[in-house]
């Protein structure tokens, strides 16, 4: 998979989150939050045994990302991601709806340039060179700006 179209797949996410809580933030209006955290996992429950059914079948190719290992087993700390997933759809519809998109956005991406800082040195050892920390700052910075006119 070529660089660029490794590149797409975060521009993708970031457009992607937007449109989710925005869309969100319409059906909670409408509908409340609850249902609106059940029809999100309907949908994630179907795609995933869809995906499940079809790694069982074979269709994916030997060493996808979506094949099937020979050998698995399932231990508990497997589950917290799908915590941290479930909290993040709920902190969305709940910042979206108090916040606002621009707010909501901004901050996320601040926490996560902060947060992936710290899991690429302290878990990949990827060393946080001074022009990340530089990078991190300047976000800062600009989440302070973009909000100047708020006070």
């Amino acid at each position: 998979m070529g660089y660029i179209l490794l590149l797409s797949i975060p521009l993708y996410l970031g457009i992607a989150m937007t449109i989710q809580s925005g869309l969100n933030d319409t059906i909670q209006r409408d509908s409340g939050l609850t249902l609106t955290l059940l029809l999100n996992n309907i949908v994630v429950f179907i795609i995933a045994i869809f995906l499940l059914f079809s790694a069982y079948q074979g269709i994916f190719s030997h060493g996808s990302l979506l094949n099937l290992p020979a050998k698995y087993q399932i231990k508990p700390w497997h589950f917290i991601p799908g915590l941290l997933g479930a909290t993040i759809v709920l902190g969305f519809a709940i910042s979206f709806d108090r916040l606002g998109a621009s707010k909501t956005v901004i901050f996320v991406v601040l926490a996560q340039l902060v947060s992936s800082a710290i899991w690429d040195w302290g878990v990949k050892n990827i060393n946080l060179s001074s022009y990340r920390l530089i990078g991190i700052a300047v976000v800062g910075v600009g989440c302070l700006l973009y909000f100047k006119d708020y006070e």
